[in-house]
């Protein structure tokens, strides 16, 4: 767990204590100055801790709930050297068959080659690579990790 995840955990639950402690302390002084009746029931400032007790706890509860729960697939960068750009439709054929929602980064292309830069999220990039490398006319095929765009 991330120390930001604690402190927030830590924060929200003091937040919660504290405002809810509050409204308890200005009920107990409206009690005490006869605004609000007292009757034989718990008093509002026990059952107000009551409810900051249990707010704490799920907040907390939804914290870590929330840490648990698996990433969206991780955005790779996929990048093809291919001999020219005739194989382009095979290889983005490819790349759709293992993620609907492709995004070409950059197309280079030379007399020489043809260079794909595509921001895909697989989870099967062995057989994404294997099937792309048997395309005639790959020259090589890389995937890389990356953690989104970068602004400067």
């Amino acid at each position: 767990m991330k120390k930001s995840d604690i402190f927030l955990s830590i924060f929200l639950a003091v937040l919660i204590a504290g405002g809810l402690w509050g409204i308890c302390l200005s009920i107990k002084g409206q009690e005490q100055n006869g605004a609000i009746p007292a009757d034989d029931t718990l008093p509002a400032p026990v059952l107000m801790l009551g409810l900051a007790i249990i707010l704490t706890l799920l907040a907390t509860v939804l914290v870590l709930a929330f840490y648990r729960l698996p990433d969206v697939r991780k955005s790779m960068i996929l990048v093809i050297n291919a001999q020219d750009n005739s194989h382009a439709a095979e290889i983005f054929e490819t790349v759709s068959k293992y993620d609907k929602s492709s995004n070409v980064k950059s197309r280079s292309l030379t007399k020489e080659s043809a260079d794909f830069l595509i921001e895909v999220r697989v989870k099967d990039s062995e057989g994404l690579l294997n099937d792309l490398n048997r395309i005639q006319g790959v020259s090589s095929v890389s995937l890389l990790a990356h953690k989104g765009d970068t602004a400067f």
